[in-house]
């Protein structure tokens, strides 16, 4: 059962985290497409004094892919997290239910740990 709920979660953050992928790869090409547009015109935003303007531009489309890269980060590590305590959730609901199984007299901790 916690093998099921794990398989759908992951999935789910994939294909999430794969159209975010898109997104951000769209975000971080519009801040690229600024700082090629001001290196080759260079002389022309110099003689329009448009310098602050282009790194105002660029700053603000960089922020944004910033953003992104972060909250793909934490959906990432929330991924990783879930699949590395897999094998100690199971185990901790495995212990807890012989425990009940004990202490409700039901069985002998020789036959549950068997």
């Amino acid at each position: 059962m916690t093998g099921l709920m794990l398989a759908i979660a992951q999935t789910s953050l994939e294909k999430y985290l794969k159209i975010k992928g898109y997104e951000d790869i769209d975000s971080t090409a519009r801040a690229d497409r600024i700082i090629n547009e001001s290196i080759s015109n260079t002389r022309t935003i110099q003689a329009l004094c448009k310098e602050d303007y282009m790194f105002r531009t660029y700053c603000a489309a960089l922020k944004e892919a910033h953003k992104r890269a972060l909250t793909r980060g934490l959906w990432q590590s929330l991924n990783f997290g879930m699949a590395n305590s897999f094998f100690t959730v199971n185990f901790a609901i495995s212990y807890t239910y012989g425990l009940w199984l004990i202490t409700s007299g039901w069985s002998t901790p020789f036959q549950v740990f068997e």
